[in-house]
């Protein structure tokens, strides 16, 4: 039976025998790559076909070359991007350059120059292209009128024409210019009335402007949502100031909100009010008079009360009992009522405003809150101490004020705040 021989091998991809696996013309075989590989005692290279390396110390002739898995196309060549070769139509560039109306030298397949093709009246240098002046001097008018083409006339007044000026832009000395955008002046227009084709017509009563048609101004006929707007020197596009009130909510005695667009809102009306178009008032009843004064009793009708004693409501008010927290100020108002909280700190000094008229008993309750803890200068108060004399100097009272804790003060007058009386009341 004859002997077998097999070579080295692996069947994982990617594994390179080295120097250490294989000797001098020893070979050995990557199953998985399908890869030959042999050693010459120094490094392990490649050998046959599909070569992952390959190094060829002379001249190669080869059939073809495949380049990023493609041999290319006819006129293709060899490109790299730093990374990978690949087969492209070659970027030539420019290969030939004619010369069109106006210029001479091409065409230009490798060098040359192009110039200006300079014809009757014109000069072309390295300067630049101009009209020759020696030509623009021999045109002129032997006769006071010289004619043109049809509809052109010129003579000692200027230059008019009945037809078309075929021109990007034209300009008639400083003051008026004419090109694709318009025609402009900072002249005067001497007309009855100028029309610019169908779409503009101006008079000595309007400007008329056609539909689709835009009015420029200080530049620019503006945007969509802008509005012409003046500063008193130029007139100009600009884009309106708009709100930033967006919702109006209806509160107390409002109706009619919220209103998010538009809307209106009204007073709502209740018992004895009246709210229409003529304003808003009190409903008046028997014995009542509403006007522009306030509500008022109607005299007439107290009068014909049998008993019934006229009031004023200053008296009325001085003469109930009404509750006010003043808090820490020391100008106290009377109006406010006649039981007041009074809390006080630091320095202060206590002032009585807006007492009752003379001849009306006028009385205030107080409440005071930690007033052994401030220092207090009193108005002039005529204590009443416990064997019934009076001084008008606090500390003689005989009364300690508590630093923690509610004295009740109590003041009264009646000549209008001239005497004021006072009670520490334990």
């Amino acid at each position: 039976m004859a002997t077998r021989f097999q070579l080295k091998r692996s069947s994982v991809g990617g594994v390179i025998p080295t120097t250490g696996d294989i000797a001098n013309a020893e070979l050995a075989v990557n199953l998985s790559d399908r890869k030959l590989y042999t050693s010459d005692g120094s490094i392990v290279f490649e050998v046959g076909a599909n070569l992952n390396n390959l190094s060829v110390s002379s001249n190669a002739t080869l059939k073809g070359v495949v380049a990023n898995g493609s041999l290319g196309a006819a006129g293709d060549v060899l490109h790299s991007n730093g990374t990978a070769i690949y087969w492209a139509t070659d970027d030539a560039g420019v290969t030939s350059v004619a010369s069109g109306n106006g210029l001479t030298g091409g065409p230009i397949t490798s060098t040359g120059t192009l110039s200006v093709l300079a014809n009757t009246g014109l000069v072309a240098n390295s300067t630049g292209t101009f009209v020759n002046a020696s030509y623009i001097a021999t045109i002129s008018a032997n006769s006071a009128t010289y004619l043109g083409a049809a509809g052109n006339l010129g003579n000692s007044s200027g230059i008019y024409t009945t037809g078309t000026i075929n021109a990007a832009s034209f300009t008639v000395g400083t003051s008026s210019i004419t090109n694709a955008t318009g025609f402009f002046t900072t002249g005067t227009v001497n007309g009855a009335t100028i029309s610019v084709g169908t779409s503009v017509v101006a008079n000595s009563s309007r400007l008329a402007i056609g539909t689709a048609v835009g009015l420029q101004a200080n530049g620019g006929i503006g945007s969509a949502g802008q509005m012409l707007t003046s500063n008193g020197t130029t007139a100009y596009w600009s884009t309106p100031t708009t709100g930033t009130v967006t919702s109006v909510a209806t509160g107390n005695g409002l109706t009619g909100g919220p209103i998010t667009s538009t809307g209106t809102v009204s007073i709502l009306a209740n018992s004895g009010i009246i709210a229409n178009s003529t304003g808003t008032f009190v409903f008046a009843n028997t014995g009542l008079v509403a006007n522009a004064t306030g509500v008022h009793v109607n005299t007439s009708y107290v009068a014909t009360q049998s008993g019934v004693e006229t009031l004023s409501a200053k008296t009325l008010k001085n003469q109930s009992i009404q509750y006010y927290n003043s808090g820490a100020t020391s100008a106290l108002d009377y109006t406010n009522g006649s039981h007041q909280r009074w809390a006080p700190t630091g320095t202060v000094s206590l002032t009585v405003s807006n007492w009752p008229a003379s001849g009306v008993l006028g009385e205030l309750l107080i409440e005071g809150i930690n007033l052994g803890g401030a220092t207090i200068t009193w108005p002039t108060i005529n204590w009443i101490k416990s064997d019934g004399t009076t001084t008008t100097t606090f500390a003689s009272n005989g009364v300690t004020l508590l630093t923690s804790g509610t004295d009740w003060v109590f003041l009264w007058t009646r000549d209008g705040g001239t005497t004021v009386y006072g009670k520490i009341v334990r």
